[in-house]
């Protein structure tokens, strides 16, 4: 009877060994996808940020090509007034060297 105790013991002592390394694997799993939902989260993070900045950088360019667009036509305008002026000066005969 000692040898049919002495089995189960051993049995025992080995499923308990078992169950603490699968309860260590399990912990070890939690873990890790702790960690991966962190750095998921830092991600996510980052990406909203990122995509802040540039929609603040998007809408800075846009406003830069506004004031270009303008400061364009201003420079046209002063320009053709210019060369109006040129081009009446030219007319009354007076000659202009530089």
């Amino acid at each position: 009877m000692s040898t049919s105790v002495d089995s189960a013991v051993t049995r025992l002592m080995r499923a308990v060994a078992l169950l603490e390394s699968a309860v260590r694997l399990k912990a070890e799993v939690e873990q890790r996808r702790g960690d991966v939902e962190l750095e998921l989260q830092l991600m996510q993070d980052d990406r909203e940020r990122l995509a802040e900045e540039l929609n603040g950088s998007f809408n800075r360019l846009t406003r830069m090509e506004s004031v270009v667009g303008e400061v364009a036509e201003r420079v046209d305008r002063a320009a053709a007034t210019i060369e109006d002026v040129l081009h009446i000066s030219g007319k009354g005969g007076e000659r202009h060297d530089r």
